[in-house]
């Protein structure tokens, strides 16, 4: 199970467990913003995945460390800001 921690622009922070994480990065930012998809335990929907958009997300393991980290840009209705590389750090 891994820990994700979502820290949005407005700098509300959500922390979920998911067992995957799916990162999209965009091939075109001004269709659409990169996105971090999560299948949070717990989440009820039809469809169990969550695309989390804009603001930083943290990838934690079981034990606490961070796998990676992700740059989903600041603002996920300004085409102006996305596209950034994410820091992949292991």
């Amino acid at each position: 199970m891994l820990s994700i921690k979502h820290i949005q622009p407005s700098g509300e922070e959500t922390i979920y467990a998911s067992p995957i994480v799916n990162y999209v990065p965009t091939a075109d930012f001004r269709r659409s913003p990169p996105t971090l998809w999560i299948e949070p335990v717990g989440h009820s929907s039809p469809d169990p995945r969550l695309p989390l958009t804009g603001g930083i997300c943290f990838v934690m393991n079981e034990n606490g460390k961070t796998v990676s980290r992700y740059d989903l840009g600041d603002d996920p209705r300004d085409p102006t800001d996305y596209g950034r590389n994410p820091d992949h750090s292991a």
